[in-house]
This record gives C-alpha cells, structure tokens and sequence, in this order.
C-alpha cells in the first residue's frame, strides 16, 4: 500500500510542479498602411490550463477575421485580424489577467515606419506604442524572467540540490557549481543562435536523465565516492544549457535583440541560481542542528524522493517523442 501511496503521490506534485512551465507568451501585432492590424498571440502548450488573458486593444479596432487556432511547435497559436479608425501609434495596449508569478508577454509590433518591443508582466500590463524601451530597461526585464525561470524551472533546481549533497567540500561545490554555469552558459549561447539545435523533447528528457544519475550516485557513493565531479557536472550542464535556451528562442525573439537577451537572461539565471544555493544551505543546516539527523541519512531521504520524481519526468517526456 506504501509504494502506491507514495507512487501518487509523485504524480500529483509532479502535476502540479511541471518542470519548465515558462509561461513566456507572445503576442505580435503588424499594422498595414490600410490601419488593419495582423494579430499573433502564442501560449505554451503546458500553460492552457492556466487562467487566460484578455487583450484590451483601443476603441476605434474591431475583429474584421474570426480566430484561427492552431498548434504549433508545442504552442497554441490564434491569427486574427483588427481594423482600426487610426492607425495605433501613440495608443496603449493593456493585458488584463497577468499575475505576479507569470512570466508575463513578449510584445512586439512592426509597422511600415516603426518596430517595437516590450516585455509586459503583471507589474508593467501595458505599453503605448511609440515609446520603446530602453536598453537598460529591456535588459532588467530579461534578467528578471532568467531569475524567475530558474526558481521555478524545477529540474534545474533539483540537479542544482543534488550538487549540494554531492560535494565533498566548499571547495568542491564552488568547482562544481563553476562548471555547471560555464558549461550551460556555453550551449545557451549555442542554442539560442543555432548553432546547436537538438530536439526539445530529447534535451527535456535527457535533462532528466542527468537528475535520475545524480541522485543515484549520491545514494550509492555518497559524496566522497564520485570522482571528477567537475568533468562530470560540465557534461551533464551541457543539456541544461539547452533547456535554458528554450525559454528564450523557441518563443520566436528578434534576431538583433538575442545578444542583449542573452546575456541578462544568463545573469538573471546565475542570481537565481546563488539565491537558492544559499536557502537550501541554510535550511540544510537547520535540518542538521534541529532535528539531530545525520547527512547521510538526509542525502537519502532527498534522493529518493527527488530521483523518484526525476524518472517520473523521464518516463513522461520520452513518452512524448
């Protein structure tokens, strides 16, 4: 009865906490000379059943195409058309329904003499057209969604957690952790210009894989019996890189803003990344001095659990090939 408790139990978190839910949504508007507005919005797949978003646009434009909703490259996609008394520069587009722990919309709008971008979330729900961003200010809202793609991409976290158990030192933990950021930072790079393009499905699997591994060796080794720890995180970082770049180039960014993306998306990520290395350590050692429990017995316990619900993940995405 135990095992199929326990065994439920995993299927409804791992429901519940859906690794790599961005949440990212896009919409692009492309006005024409005859004031008609072509309208793309995108949502990811695994954001559906989540509460929707209504798009507020200005008085003078009305739906002159019904929506057309199709699914494509794990997003579903709605085409329509508006037609507007004016054409929109200098009015605001406001987004009704975002809430804090979105990761928000990806907007961009082109017309013949004007492009702009913007990234719009439960705090920023609006933008006029005619004004963009600056640099600095598209920068921070890059960084913000790398730190909170980071704090709720769960797999990431979780290989992040086992590095933590499986250092045998301080020492060992920041060459570890060193290795896992230069080695993800290379292939997001890689990903997200294209250089290095691998199925999403296979990288989302095998980034299972890499926390069904780890798990294991700290089960069976235990901290002072893997050997080479760095090599081996640069591997397995490798494939999380690719995950990372997910969030960014499958949702469809302009070409001349990746590099700029790419880096405050990279750094939002390492802040992430610090942040929760320093909770986990600090709970840890709570755990240690409160509750009397040794470490190995705690490495155990987390092991299980986490390499239980690393191969339901597994199990999950090869499914979905």
């Amino acid at each position: 009865m135990k095992p199929l408790i326990v065994f439920l139990f995993w299927i409804i978190l791992s429901t519940l906490l859906l690794a790599h839910q961005t949440g990212l949504s896009y919409l692009e508007l492309g006005e024409k000379g005859d004031n008609t507005v072509a309208v793309t919005y995108k949502k990811p797949l695994e954001d559906l059943q989540a509460a929707g978003i209504t798009i507020h646009f200005p008085a003078g434009c009305t739906k002159v195409e019904e929506k057309s909703l199709t699914i494509e490259n794990g997003f579903a996609m709605e085409r329509y058309q508006l037609r507007c008394s004016r054409e929109l520069r200098g009015e605001r587009i406001w987004i009704e329904g975002l809430v804090a722990s979105d990761k928000g919309v990806l907007f961009r709008f082109t017309s013949d003499e004007h492009t702009q971008k913007d990234l719009l979330r439960a705090t920023h729900p609006f933008v006029q057209i005619g004004g963009n961003l600056s640099a600095l200010q598209l920068s921070l809202e890059y960084l913000s969604l790398g730190f909170t793609h980071i704090l709720t991409g769960f797999d990431h976290l979780l290989f992040v957690l086992g590095l933590l158990f499986l250092a045998s030192s301080t020492s060992a933990l920041l060459w570890a952790i060193s290795s896992f950021t230069l080695a993800h930072s290379i292939t997001l790079a890689l990903g997200i210009f294209g250089i290095l393009d691998l199925s999403p499905p296979f990288v989302e699997a095998m980034i299972a894989a890499s926390i069904v591994i780890l798990y294991r060796e700290i089960v069976v080794v235990g901290a002072t019996g893997m050997r080479h720890l760095p090599a081996i995180v640069f591997l397995f970082g490798l494939l999380h890189g690719l995950g990372f770049s997910g969030a960014l180039s499958s949702i469809g960014l302009p070409r001349t803003e990746i590099p700029q993306a790419l880096l405050a998306f990279n750094i939002g990520i390492e802040l992430g990344q610090i942040l929760f290395v320093m909770i986990v350590s600090l709970v840890l050692l709570l755990i240690y001095r409160l509750f009397g429990l040794q470490k190995r017995t705690v490495e155990r316990i987390v092991s299980y659990a986490a390499g239980s619900l690393a191969s339901f993940w597994l199990i999950q995405r090869v499914l979905a090939f």
